[in-house]
């Protein structure tokens, strides 16, 4: 660190942007390298970004396979997240002293903030250079680095981690994998392993609820076993490939089992009671969304003769109703080529999900095909299951495979027993006029015309859930897909990469392709520049949601 000492001496006392002396340079403390691959030019600006780099101490049977390596980029940038903490210090004015990483949710995610190859592991902070108003100082900014350092030492080598703890976190990663792989092979969309625990704290709380929660337990009916790489046998609740409705009574767990279904596309660490609650990675949820905008999207699956509007194949609003909203989503799910809708009675449009009886002898002249009327066709002509939460609509009894009924967070198969009750009290609903599914139309994005208002590359998060590209905003707070900052940020970073790379494709194929690009280099290859600790991994369905609510997109 001799030469960092030599610098900072120079510079002490003089004005903040003398700090750019540093950018760039790498200063070596024993094994480990730091080196700030941006500076702020003001203490108050987003804090600089250090690049720690380090020789991979771990063995490679830890780090051959992506999936082993997230999993221990993520168990070490936890363990950097929790020291940052105590490493931090009040340097002097706005972020001096600070050192941090955005804050790492319950899911095993791949993040810019971590990059394990097989020479190196790259860890990247954000750290505030101290001043004093707007002047350095040195001594103080001499303390960050060597809290940097120790930080460094402290976190990402082998000999940090006694006894076999980095061995739990690969050997869970190598089974939560093996299940996934197993689930179509079995004929399964979800697994829901016994002893779970799917309760959270709370609505805002995404850890596993310490007091009070039932640990599941499957039906024996729909029980399935699995038997893991080591021998070792696991059991749990298959959810079939097919229609699924999950009924029960109000707060005995019917929303819960669905969301640990949903977030179940996420592996979880060890700890959070969903760890082996396992969903086909393509699941999305579809909800009612009041005012989203919708371009050029074919709909008429579920929306035909719209009164002033002749063509609901090319279906365009900037205020959608709830009904229309999710006829948007599902088709948008098609072209994204989901396999696994989930929905939850409470959180969709009446009108969409159900027409009894009575209202279809009423009203003659429906535009709606509501999606009773669809599941089975979703499943028969596309390959796309269904979970369903359904507490009121008991005409669901007649398109169902199979029926949960949830009692005290226990479920119970009643399968057989909503077929009986379903001849017993017919639903007299016409199924005679519907007519067949067509496939969805695919959509074709004019690059030279996306984003063509942005001027300046920059994306942020404001609030919770708007993401805001230069002063384009997209509110995504009804995409219920992502739980952390960074993948919000990271969508909004694709679609730059749409917009810079001018090219006229398919919706599908441009974003299939920056989802592959993510896997294979990493969610830092969305960065041109400089790779900020700010990015987690997304799907192409999340990417795809920010994308369909932009307004105005020029899609044909």
């Amino acid at each position: 660190m001799k030469n960092l000492v030599q610098i900072l001496n120079r510079i002490d006392g003089r004005g903040y942007k003398a700090y750019k002396d540093l950018q760039g340079k790498k200063f070596n403390e024993s094994n480990i390298s730091v080196r700030l691959t941006h500076v702020q030019g003001d203490p108050f600006a987003t804090p600089s970004v250090a690049e720690i780099i380090v020789k991979n101490s771990f063995p490679e049977r830890f780090f051959d396979k992506r999936y082993k390596r997230i999993a221990l980029e993520d168990f070490l940038i936890r363990s950097v997240y929790k020291k940052s903490a105590s490493l931090s210090f009040n340097g002097g004015t706005g972020h001096s002293g600070k050192i941090f990483i955005p804050k790492p949710s319950q899911a095993v995610l791949q993040r810019s903030s971590i990059k394990i190859t097989d020479d190196n592991i790259i860890v990247r902070l954000f750290v505030g250079l101290p001043a004093n108003g707007r002047r350095i100082n040195g001594k103080n900014a001499l303390r960050l680095f060597e809290n940097i350092f120790t930080l460094a030492g402290q976190t990402i080598f082998l000999k940090n981690y006694l006894g076999k703890a980095v061995e739990d976190i690969i050997t869970l990663s190598e089974e939560q994998h093996f299940i996934r792989e197993k689930l179509g092979e079995m004929g399964l969309v979800s697994f829901i392993a016994d002893g779970s625990i799917l309760p959270r704290q709370s609505g805002v709380d995404e850890r596993k609820m310490e007091r009070g929660a039932v640990p599941f337990v499957s039906p024996d009916s729909l029980a399935v076993e699995i038997t893991l790489p080591d021998g070792k046998v696991i059991r749990g609740m298959g959810i079939k490939k097919g229609i699924t409705l999950i009924a029960g009574g109000g707060y005995h767990g019917k929303t819960t089992l669905l969301e640990a279904i949903h977030k179940g596309i996420y592996n979880h660490i060890r700890g959070d009671g969903r760890e082996y609650v396992i969903t086909d990675k393509s699941a999305i949820k579809v909800r009612s969304e009041d005012g989203r905008s919708i371009a050029n999207v074919d709909i008429s699956n579920f929306l035909q003769n719209l009164p002033q509007i002749k063509d609901t194949e090319h279906f365009s609003t900037k205020d959608a109703s709830g009904s229309t909203s999710m006829a948007a989503a599902i088709s948008e799910a098609i072209e994204m080529k989901s396999k696994l809708l989930l929905f939850d009675e409470d959180t969709c449009a009446t009108n969409f999900m159900i027409r009894d009886a009575r209202m279809q002898r009423l009203v003659k002249n429906e535009p709606i095909i509501p999606l009773i009327d669809r599941l089975r066709d979703l499943y028969n002509d596309f390959g796309i299951s269904s979970v369903l939460v359904i507490g009121g609509a008991g005409d669901y009894l007649d398109v169902c495979d199979t029926v949960i009924v949830m009692e005290h967070y226990r479920p119970f198969e009643q399968t057989e027993r909503a077929k009986e009750i379903a001849k017993e009290i017919p639903s007299n609903r016409d199924f005679t006029a519907i007519p067949n599914m067509e496939p969805v139309r695919e959509r074709f994005l004019d690059a030279y015309k996306f984003l063509s208002s942005v001027r300046k590359d920059k994306v942020r998060l404001r609030g919770k859930s708007i993401l805001q590209i230069d002063k384009t905003e997209i509110n995504l707070a009804f995409v219920e897909e992502f739980v952390e900052s960074g993948q919000f940020l990271a969508s909004g970073m694709a679609l730059l990469r749409i917009k810079n790379e001018n090219k006229t494709n398919s919706v599908y194929s441009i974003i299939k392709s920056l989802e592959e690009c993510i896997q294979k280099n990493g969610v830092e290859c969305l960065f041109s520049g400089t790779v900020y600790p700010t990015l987690s991994e997304v799907r192409r369905f999340e990417i795809a949601s920010a994308l369909n609510r932009i307004f105005g997109l020029p899609v044909k």
